[in-house]
């Protein structure tokens, strides 16, 4: 095996399989299917949880922490306006 021996495929297989949900949810999103809103909300959520976390202790993962903040706050508004609610019933 490589450098790392299978600690560089346990490290990486997490990532690989959110990768694989992201793009199932974005592909339901893009075809406004109903379930694809619901594990985006819970996705924002769970990442909005993240990057309040990583707030503390302050140093330069607060400033990544702020934006995932930012950005997760805007996807929940934005998924919660009644238009785009009643488009994916």
């Amino acid at each position: 095996m490589g450098i790392g021996g299978g600690l560089g495929l346990a490290a990486g297989l997490p990532a690989i399989i959110i990768g694989i949900i992201d793009l199932i949810i974005a592909w339901g999103l893009l075809s406004l299917k109903g379930w694809a809103r619901i594990l985006a909300i819970v996705f924002a959520i769970l990442s909005l949880l993240g990057g309040i976390m990583s707030l503390f202790p302050l140093s330069l993962t607060s400033i990544i922490g702020i934006i995932l903040i930012i950005i997760n706050i805007v996807i929940l508004w934005y998924l919660f306006k009644p238009e785009v609610k009643s488009a994916f019933q």
